[in-house]
């Protein structure tokens, strides 16, 4: 799936926005015109177009601007969620047990680039799921939603560390015909987002034919992005230049002792609408748990005066 994304969703060229895209008035026009054409192609109610607006300002800028580009990518993002029954605005309450399994991580900090970098480990999914397939993979969308909320990231493109430490051709026993549909149909030409490498550590040794393969169907650009390796990160250069050791956590052969996921999820839980983009995925912010309401306190009851009997 990975590997489909990152073909499908890369651009032209190899070289990456620079700065957030500046968007004028026109353009602003242009993402309502590909907003509405993504509800009608998609066939949804209009009144989802709000819905749907953000999505097609993302895919306007992650592909330059190119509107009919943007249209074919919010269009099918609509699309998914209506066939699947999925909420337009995924909410990381529900997903609580999803987002605590570890399945996924989005890591604080960015790489060399400035790109963001989020983590599938794949032994989290041993010796079961901890959640429902369908739950983790909207737990996923809820992570890439969040983190694209942030131009930067728009612009700049994501870093994809696989960690398949625990995988073997068993692990497909976990998933069934619906899962797989639904997650070919997740990622197929449906999020905007750029991939712009891929490190996939641990590769246990049955698998090494099966990278192979797969490797000889992708394009030229997306080889030139997949980097593999037998050992965790201290043994994979490639990731290393592109992130230092003291970024990786220690789960993945880095240095990084402090990371941890759990508090990282508690700040997401608590961050607010009006929070910046990415206030959850740093250590020194913290959101401030809303102040209780104040009760004014009740007037003191008057003091009855008795009288003295003489």
């Amino acid at each position: 799936h990975m590997f489909q994304t990152a073909e499908v969703q890369d651009d032209d060229d190899d070289d990456d926005q620079g700065e957030a895209a500046r968007l004028t008035a026109e353009d602003e026009k242009a993402i309502a015109k590909v907003a509405r054409a993504a509800v009608a192609r998609a066939g949804g109610p209009p009144g989802k177009k709000q819905h749907v607006l953000k999505w097609a300002r993302q895919a306007y800028v992650v592909h330059k601007k190119r509107e009919a580009r943007a249209v074919d990518v919010a269009s099918n993002l609509l699309a998914f969620r209506l066939r699947y029954g999925w909420p337009l605005q995924l909410e990381a309450k529900p997903l609580e047990a999803a987002l605590r399994s570890g399945m996924h991580w989005i890591l604080p900090g960015r790489d060399n680039l400035g790109r963001r970098v989020i983590v599938y480990r794949a032994a989290a999914l041993e010796p079961r799921p901890p959640q429902p397939l369908a739950a983790l993979q909207q737990m996923m969308c809820l992570l890439l939603e969040r983190v694209s909320a942030d131009d930067a990231t728009l612009t700049k493109g994501l870093v994809f560390i696989v960690d398949l430490q625990g995988a073997s051709p068993a692990t497909l026993r976990h998933f069934d015909l619906n899962d797989i549909k639904r997650g070919m149909d997740l990622v197929k030409n449906a999020f905007p987002l750029r991939l712009k490498n891929i490190f996939v550590l641990r590769l246990p040794r049955l698998l090494t034919p099966a990278s192979f393969v797969v490797k000889s169907f992708l394009p030229a650009k997306v080889k030139r992005r997949l980097h593999t390796s037998r050992g965790g990160a201290a043994d994979c250069p490639a990731l290393l230049a592109d992130l230092p050791a003291s970024m990786i956590p220690t789960a993945l052969g880095g240095t990084n002792k402090a990371f941890d996921w759990d508090a990282v999820v508690d700040r997401l839980l608590l961050a607010g609408p009006r929070d910046p983009a990415d206030s959850w995925l740093s250590p020194t912010t913290r959101t401030p748990k809303p102040m209780p309401k104040l009760v004014a306190p009740k007037p003191p009851r008057p003091v009855e005066r008795q009288r003295w009997r003489s």
